[in-house]
């Protein structure tokens, strides 16, 4: 397998869409998706010499500008969570009247909650902020603990708390179907198919740029094939477009075209343990009203690199290539086309 381009990993760092789009300003995106955890993220380091220090007296010795940093330090030194922590941070969130300390100790929940695995610690800090979202009343302090909370691992208060938060308009529609999308992975099965079917009914072009993400990944083993079923449907009507000029290649934008693309091959697998179904990608490609940058958007990532060592594709590579130079030849005045036609010289069947 060849090394992706420098120019589309670039881009792929913008698909990081939860960090670049939700999170806002200089409030770091909380701990990572429940579905994505792995259990070395959520292993518990043993107490060292460094719990000696005392929290009460940092936490005392905090000003408003710099708490968030000492407990982004302490957590830092892998110190676990504990109990007598999340209760002086609860005393210092309901007893502070500045704003921008609250939305910094709000996040703090969730790095808190990944620092143990202490389940009824965990418990404790899910309670905690289902508790701070119903009584909250400044809206970018509720967005945060909404946002800290929808990415613990799913529970009993998830949902109630995404609703909550939505109605009381700490999230907006994007946020919400955004966190639902990043939510469903983890729910049960009885939850996680009236979840999917919220979100298919939604028709948030957001919500489908993570859904894309994640069953391009190779992660429908466990739903049922009702919920692919919606879930395919969901993504086909929220197919994704490149915008701008009609001969303009956005980076960003392929990749979102690629994910989704890779998403289509994941649906039409044969079987759970059977490989991604390529050929309706390519199948996909070669339709005469499907925009000729989606041939270039998968040819150039990392996904078409692989496939263009494997002669199970050489036809189909060769087509999509033939598609992909007819449209960048007639677009010759295109900067942006131009640039990535030196990386589709690179990739030879």
């Amino acid at each position: 397998m060849k090394i992706m381009a420098p120019a589309f990993i670039i881009g792929l760092a913008g698909l990081a869409v939860y960090a670049a789009t939700t999170f806002r300003g200089d409030e770091p995106a909380p701990g990572p998706s429940p579905s994505k955890v792995s259990s070395s993220e959520q292993r518990q380091a043993k107490p060292g010499d460094q719990q000696q220090e005392s929290l009460s007296s940092l936490i005392d010795s905090s000003g408003p500008g710099d708490i968030s940093r000492k407990l982004d330090t302490l957590l830092s030194k892998k110190i676990p969570a504990s109990y007598d922590m999340i209760d002086q941070i609860n005393q210092r969130f309901k007893g502070s009247t500045d704003a921008e300390e609250k939305l910094r100790l709000a996040r703090f929940y969730n790095s808190a909650y990944f620092n143990t695995e202490d389940k009824q610690l965990r418990e404790k800090i899910s309670t905690t902020l289902t508790e701070l979202i119903r009584s909250e009343t400044d809206p970018k302090v509720g967005r945060s603990l909404a946002l800290s909370h929808s990415r613990l691992l799913f529970d009993g208060n998830t949902l109630e708390n995404l609703s909550t938060s939505y109605k009381k308009k700490f999230l907006s529609f994007d946020d919400y179907y955004g966190e639902l999308a990043h939510a469903f992975p983890g729910a049960p099965p009885e939850i996680r198919t009236s979840m999917i079917k919220e979100l298919a009914e939604g028709h948030n072009r957001y919500a489908s740029d993570i859904v894309a993400d994640y069953m391009s990944g190779g992660n429908s083993g466990d739903l049922t094939a009702a919920e692919i079923g919606a879930l395919k449907g969901f993504l086909k009507t929220n197919e994704p477009i490149f915008s701008g000029a009609p001969a303009s290649f956005s980076m960003f934008e392929a990749i979102r075209v690629e994910k989704w693309l890779g998403a289509m091959a994941e649906f039409e697998k044969n079987g759970p343990a059977a490989k991604p179904n390529y050929q309706a990608v390519f199948d996909k490609i070669q339709m005469a009203d499907t925009d000729p940058r989606f041939a270039i958007a998968f040819l150039i990532s990392g996904r078409g690199r692989e496939l263009a060592t494997d002669k199970t594709y050489t036809a189909e590579i060769l087509k999509a290539r033939s598609k992909a130079y007819d449209f960048i030849d007639k677009n010759s005045s295109s900067q942006s086309l131009q640039s990535v036609r030196t990386m589709l010289d690179d990739i030879k069947p």
